[in-house]
Protein backbone atom coordinates (compact mmCIF):
# COMPACT_ATOMS: atom_id res chain seq x y z
CA UNK A 1 0.00 0.00 0.00
CA UNK A 2 2.87 2.37 0.74
CA UNK A 3 4.32 1.44 -2.46
CA UNK A 4 1.08 2.33 -4.42
CA UNK A 5 0.82 5.43 -2.44
CA UNK A 6 4.52 7.03 -3.18
CA UNK A 7 4.68 5.19 -6.67
CA UNK A 8 1.56 7.00 -7.75
CA UNK A 9 3.36 10.69 -6.74
CA UNK A 10 6.29 9.47 -9.04
CA UNK A 11 4.06 8.74 -12.08
CA UNK A 12 1.97 11.81 -12.05
CA UNK A 13 5.69 14.19 -11.59
CA UNK A 14 6.98 12.30 -14.92
CA UNK A 15 3.74 12.85 -16.52
CA UNK A 16 4.53 16.79 -15.57
CA UNK A 17 7.79 16.82 -16.42
CA UNK A 18 7.58 15.39 -19.68
CA UNK A 19 4.35 17.12 -20.61
CA UNK A 20 6.66 20.67 -20.28
CA UNK A 21 8.97 19.67 -22.81
CA UNK A 22 11.97 17.57 -20.13
CA UNK A 23 13.54 14.65 -20.74
CA UNK A 24 13.83 11.69 -18.17
CA UNK A 25 17.12 9.73 -17.55
CA UNK A 26 16.81 6.24 -16.87
CA UNK A 27 19.79 4.73 -14.73
CA UNK A 28 20.13 1.11 -14.31
CA UNK A 29 23.79 -0.52 -14.53
CA UNK A 30 23.02 -4.19 -12.34
CA UNK A 31 22.76 -6.75 -14.58
CA UNK A 32 19.29 -7.78 -13.84
CA UNK A 33 17.98 -4.44 -14.81
CA UNK A 34 20.50 -3.45 -18.17
CA UNK A 35 17.85 -5.37 -20.81
CA UNK A 36 14.68 -3.84 -18.83
CA UNK A 37 15.66 -0.21 -18.72
CA UNK A 38 17.33 -0.37 -22.71
CA UNK A 39 13.66 -1.82 -23.30
CA UNK A 40 11.58 0.60 -21.61
CA UNK A 41 13.39 3.57 -21.82
CA UNK A 42 13.68 2.92 -25.99
CA UNK A 43 9.86 2.63 -26.34
CA UNK A 44 9.10 5.84 -24.23
CA UNK A 45 11.66 7.68 -26.15
CA UNK A 46 13.68 8.42 -23.18
CA UNK A 47 17.81 8.64 -21.94
CA UNK A 48 19.41 5.91 -20.48
CA UNK A 49 22.65 4.43 -19.08
CA UNK A 50 23.65 0.68 -18.38
CA UNK A 51 26.24 0.25 -18.37
CA UNK A 52 29.21 1.72 -15.81
CA UNK A 53 28.29 5.15 -15.04
CA UNK A 54 30.99 7.95 -16.32
CA UNK A 55 31.82 10.33 -13.43
CA UNK A 56 30.65 13.81 -14.96
CA UNK A 57 27.98 12.56 -17.28
CA UNK A 58 26.09 15.59 -16.02
CA UNK A 59 28.09 17.71 -13.85
CA UNK A 60 30.44 17.76 -16.98
CA UNK A 61 27.49 17.47 -19.95
CA UNK A 62 29.99 19.93 -21.87
CA UNK A 63 32.53 17.62 -22.27
CA UNK A 64 29.97 14.40 -22.50
CA UNK A 65 28.35 16.36 -25.01
CA UNK A 66 31.53 16.90 -27.55
CA UNK A 67 31.55 12.62 -27.64
CA UNK A 68 28.09 12.44 -28.18
CA UNK A 69 29.06 15.20 -31.50
CA UNK A 70 32.09 12.71 -32.15
CA UNK A 71 29.62 10.00 -32.18
CA UNK A 72 27.56 10.99 -34.46
CA UNK A 73 29.97 12.35 -36.39
CA UNK A 74 31.74 8.59 -37.27
CA UNK A 75 27.85 7.73 -37.79
CA UNK A 76 27.77 10.40 -40.66
CA UNK A 77 30.60 9.52 -42.62
CA UNK A 78 29.65 5.98 -42.70
CA UNK A 79 26.72 6.79 -44.17
CA UNK A 80 28.77 9.26 -46.36
CA UNK A 81 31.31 6.90 -47.34
CA UNK A 82 34.37 8.92 -46.00
CA UNK A 83 35.63 5.76 -43.76
CA UNK A 84 36.09 3.32 -47.01
CA UNK A 85 37.86 6.33 -48.14
CA UNK A 86 40.10 6.00 -45.21
CA UNK A 87 42.69 3.49 -45.11
CA UNK A 88 42.04 0.14 -43.06
CA UNK A 89 43.75 1.01 -40.68
CA UNK A 90 41.86 4.50 -40.00
CA UNK A 91 38.64 3.07 -40.44
CA UNK A 92 39.16 0.29 -38.08
CA UNK A 93 40.53 2.89 -35.10
CA UNK A 94 37.82 4.46 -35.87
CA UNK A 95 34.97 2.03 -35.84
CA UNK A 96 36.20 1.23 -32.48
CA UNK A 97 35.99 4.46 -31.29
CA UNK A 98 32.61 4.24 -32.08
CA UNK A 99 32.04 1.43 -30.72
CA UNK A 100 33.44 2.20 -27.52
CA UNK A 101 31.63 5.41 -26.86
CA UNK A 102 28.54 3.44 -27.95
CA UNK A 103 29.02 1.22 -25.77
CA UNK A 104 29.76 3.78 -22.73
CA UNK A 105 27.12 6.86 -24.24
CA UNK A 106 25.02 5.37 -26.44
CA UNK A 107 21.83 5.69 -24.74
CA UNK A 108 22.31 9.07 -24.12
CA UNK A 109 23.04 9.46 -28.00
CA UNK A 110 19.70 12.32 -27.97
CA UNK A 111 20.18 13.99 -25.02
CA UNK A 112 21.00 17.98 -26.29
CA UNK A 113 20.29 19.28 -22.79
CA UNK A 114 20.09 17.73 -18.79
CA UNK A 115 17.01 15.89 -17.88
CA UNK A 116 13.96 16.72 -15.85
CA UNK A 117 14.04 14.03 -13.67
CA UNK A 118 15.96 10.85 -13.19
CA UNK A 119 14.61 7.80 -12.40
CA UNK A 120 17.02 5.04 -10.54
CA UNK A 121 17.22 1.60 -9.66
CA UNK A 122 19.11 0.98 -6.27
CA UNK A 123 20.19 4.60 -5.54
CA UNK A 124 22.84 2.68 -3.53
CA UNK A 125 24.68 1.06 -6.50
CA UNK A 126 24.11 4.70 -9.06
CA UNK A 127 25.72 6.52 -5.90
CA UNK A 128 27.69 8.41 -8.50
CA UNK A 129 24.77 9.36 -10.81
CA UNK A 130 22.56 10.21 -7.72
CA UNK A 131 25.22 12.71 -6.32
CA UNK A 132 25.52 14.06 -9.55
CA UNK A 133 21.76 15.14 -9.78
CA UNK A 134 21.40 16.18 -6.54
CA UNK A 135 24.41 18.47 -7.08
CA UNK A 136 22.35 19.95 -9.99
CA UNK A 137 19.42 19.99 -8.32
CA UNK A 138 17.70 16.97 -10.85
CA UNK A 139 15.15 15.21 -9.09
CA UNK A 140 15.54 11.53 -8.17
CA UNK A 141 13.20 8.96 -8.62
CA UNK A 142 14.66 5.98 -7.03
CA UNK A 143 13.72 2.31 -6.18
CA UNK A 144 14.63 1.75 -2.66
CA UNK A 145 15.26 -1.70 -0.90
CA UNK A 146 15.83 -1.50 2.68
CA UNK A 147 19.23 -0.46 2.65
CA UNK A 148 19.18 2.43 0.88
CA UNK A 149 19.34 6.07 2.12
CA UNK A 150 16.07 7.23 1.35
CA UNK A 151 17.08 11.04 2.62
CA UNK A 152 19.32 11.16 -0.68
CA UNK A 153 15.86 10.56 -2.93
CA UNK A 154 13.51 12.97 -3.81
CA UNK A 155 10.63 10.44 -4.89
CA UNK A 156 10.97 7.40 -3.01
CA UNK A 157 9.23 4.15 -4.28
CA UNK A 158 10.03 1.27 -1.46
CA UNK A 159 10.68 -2.08 -4.08
CA UNK A 160 12.91 -4.73 -5.06
CA UNK A 161 15.53 -3.62 -7.31
CA UNK A 162 17.40 -6.98 -7.22
CA UNK A 163 14.02 -8.89 -8.99
CA UNK A 164 14.12 -8.74 -12.96
CA UNK A 165 9.85 -8.63 -12.65
CA UNK A 166 9.95 -5.39 -10.35
CA UNK A 167 12.55 -3.69 -11.77
CA UNK A 168 10.44 -4.18 -15.40
CA UNK A 169 7.26 -3.29 -13.53
CA UNK A 170 8.54 0.22 -11.97
CA UNK A 171 10.41 0.74 -15.09
CA UNK A 172 7.51 0.14 -17.53
CA UNK A 173 5.32 2.38 -15.51
CA UNK A 174 7.45 4.86 -15.32
CA UNK A 175 7.76 4.44 -19.60
CA UNK A 176 4.11 4.80 -19.08
CA UNK A 177 4.38 7.99 -17.64
CA UNK A 178 6.91 9.33 -20.08
CA UNK A 179 4.29 8.51 -22.99
CA UNK A 180 1.69 10.07 -21.45
CA UNK A 181 3.47 13.28 -20.70
CA UNK A 182 4.32 13.02 -24.07
CA UNK A 183 1.01 12.69 -25.35
CA UNK A 184 -0.14 15.70 -23.76
CA UNK A 185 2.80 17.37 -24.92
CA UNK A 186 1.24 16.70 -29.12
CA UNK A 187 -2.14 17.53 -27.75
CA UNK A 188 -0.39 21.16 -26.55
CA UNK A 189 0.95 21.87 -29.91
CA UNK A 190 -2.22 20.61 -31.77
CA UNK A 191 -4.70 23.12 -29.65
CA UNK A 192 -6.35 20.20 -28.11
CA UNK A 193 -5.13 21.36 -24.73
CA UNK A 194 -4.49 24.87 -23.67
CA UNK A 195 -0.85 25.20 -23.52
CA UNK A 196 -0.87 27.01 -19.86
CA UNK A 197 -2.00 23.28 -18.83
CA UNK A 198 1.88 22.47 -18.28
CA UNK A 199 3.13 25.52 -16.50
CA UNK A 200 4.22 26.78 -13.12
CA UNK A 201 2.56 27.28 -10.09
CA UNK A 202 0.09 30.20 -11.38
CA UNK A 203 -1.20 27.52 -13.97
CA UNK A 204 -3.23 24.99 -14.47
CA UNK A 205 -2.13 21.36 -12.77
CA UNK A 206 -2.02 18.39 -14.15
CA UNK A 207 -3.23 15.49 -12.15
CA UNK A 208 -3.03 11.36 -13.39
CA UNK A 209 -5.73 9.17 -11.91
CA UNK A 210 -6.48 5.97 -11.85
CA UNK A 211 -8.82 4.17 -12.80
CA UNK A 212 -10.44 0.80 -14.41
CA UNK A 213 -9.14 1.66 -17.51
CA UNK A 214 -5.89 2.67 -16.55
CA UNK A 215 -4.22 6.08 -15.71
CA UNK A 216 -6.16 8.99 -17.57
CA UNK A 217 -5.30 12.85 -17.36
CA UNK A 218 -7.42 15.27 -15.23
CA UNK A 219 -6.62 19.41 -15.88
CA UNK A 220 -7.45 21.72 -12.66
CA UNK A 221 -7.40 25.13 -12.53
CA UNK A 222 -5.96 27.05 -9.91
CA UNK A 223 -8.08 27.15 -6.43
CA UNK A 224 -10.07 23.99 -7.79
CA UNK A 225 -9.58 20.93 -5.33
CA UNK A 226 -9.01 18.13 -7.44
CA UNK A 227 -9.88 14.43 -6.73
CA UNK A 228 -7.35 12.86 -4.56
CA UNK A 229 -5.66 10.43 -7.01
CA UNK A 230 -4.75 8.17 -4.07
CA UNK A 231 -8.12 7.96 -2.96
CA UNK A 232 -9.06 5.20 -5.88
CA UNK A 233 -6.05 3.51 -5.12
CA UNK A 234 -6.76 -0.52 -4.64
CA UNK A 235 -4.26 -3.52 -4.44
CA UNK A 236 -4.49 -3.81 -7.98
CA UNK A 237 -3.22 -0.37 -9.12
Amino acid sequence: QHTVKLFRRAYEFVVQTVSRGQSVLFVGTKKQAQDVIVEEATRAGQHYVTERWLGGTLTNFRTVKLSLDRMKLIEKMEEDGSLEKMSKKEALYVRREHTKLMRSLGGLKNMTNLPGVMFVIDPNKERIAVAEARKLEIPIIAITDTNCDQDIVDFVVPGNADAILAVKLFAGKIADACSLGRKLVREVSSGRVAADTVGGDDKKVIHVMSGGDGPRVEVAKPGRRAADPEASATPED
